[in-house]
């Protein structure tokens, strides 16, 4: 039906890939070399699906496993996505294959995005993919107050660690900053969701 692989890649949590019976695979092309640092996995429903996330330079294969959640039972929200850390892995394919899931009894395999994360020579392909990187966090590295410079209304900020954790969540309004002062040194992920789209933005904490 509609619920075709490229829905895993629209930055869409209201579409969906199904396909039914387990296990089942789908391949995603990065449209380029990429040092994978986290991949973010959301299910339909909520859903606690257990997967594996392999990487490789070849559609081919050989892939290697980066991501191995075959046990997970925490339900991939949209608004809390389900996250991995990933040791610097390049890749130019990355591949899921959704071998079950925790609680859920039925036939199938029901993901609405896979969100893959890292440095390298990408090119873009299509201006709206473009126009989704034109979000400012500034100062960036930051040590306290960070302020988001965007055209887009988004109504809710969550910030991630290296493990996966969040360690902030606020609702956005009138204003657009927030607190990181707290924070340990290093570098995290700042989520952005809005009625009609989401962003996430790497931030580096000093």
């Amino acid at each position: 039906g509609s619920n075709v692989v490229s829905n895993l890649v629209d930055d869409d949590t209201e579409t969906r890939w199904s396909v039914e019976d387990f296990p089942k695979s789908a391949t995603v092309d990065l449209g380029g070399y990429i040092a994978i640092n986290q991949i973010e996995v959301t299910c339909y429903q909520d859903r606690a699906y257990q997967f594996i996330v392999e990487g490789s330079n070849e559609i081919d294969g050989p892939f290697t496993t980066i991501v191995d959640r075959s046990i997970n039972r925490i339900p991939g929200l949209a608004d809390v996505p389900i996250v991995n850390s990933v040791d610097s892995f390049e890749a130019r394919y990355v591949r899921i294959t959704v071998s079950g899931a925790d609680m859920y009894t039925g036939p199938w395999v029901s993901l609405t995005e896979l969100r893959v994360f890292g440095e390298g020579e990408r090119m873009y392909s299509s201006v709206h993919e473009l126009e989704m990187q034109e979000i400012l966090l500034s100062p960036n590295p930051a040590s306290s107050i960070v302020t988001i410079d965007s055209e887009k209304q988004y109504h809710t900020l969550s910030v991630f660690d290296q493990s996966g954790k969040r360690v902030i969540f606020k609702k956005l309004n009138t204003t657009n900053s927030f607190d990181v002062s707290a924070l340990h040194s290093g570098i995290y992920m700042v989520h952005l969701e809005g009625n009609e789209q989401s962003h996430i933005s790497k931030l580096v904490k000093l």
